[in-house]
């Protein structure tokens, strides 16, 4: 908003000097009265400098806004640069975690086959009272 009323201000000194040279010449005319010409030379002066201070700001605002912008584009790029690594982080840690899993699950089947306890059925013959186990696994 401020560079917009900047931007209104400067484009408007030309026509507030042009107004002002018509006021100056209408009161010369109308009063037959001579309007010191030093003083509107001075007028136009203090215009001239005041058009230049804005232009001056102008640049000076623009300027500032280019290396704001830069560093807001520099500021993106770092972050995502970084969530790039959290993200290649978090990857690897998920994958390690992993790994453990598998190899706890891997660890603990061959612990339960190393200890499975064997389990014995027992069987009647049909003519004889021996019995006979058999082993399951």
């Amino acid at each position: 908003m401020a560079e917009t009323d900047l931007q209104m201000m400067i484009s408007n000194v030309p026509s507030l000097i042009e107004q002002l040279g018509k006021a100056l010449n209408d009161l010369e005319s109308h009063e037959n009265a001579s309007v010191d010409k030093d003083l509107i030379k001075d007028i136009v002066g203090h215009f001239r400098n005041l058009e230049a201070a804005a232009v001056k700001k102008s640049l000076e605002l623009e300027i500032r806004e280019k290396a704001f912008k830069e560093q807001e584009s520099d500021a993106h790029l770092l972050i995502a640069s970084r969530e790039a690594d959290i993200a290649a982080r978090e990857q690897k840690l998920w994958d390690h975690l992993q790994e453990l899993k598998d190899a706890a699950v891997s660890a603990i089947a061959a612990a339960r086959g190393d200890h499975q306890v064997e389990s014995l059925e027992h069987t009647d013959a049909e003519d004889s009272k021996d019995i006979e186990v058999s082993l399951k696994h």
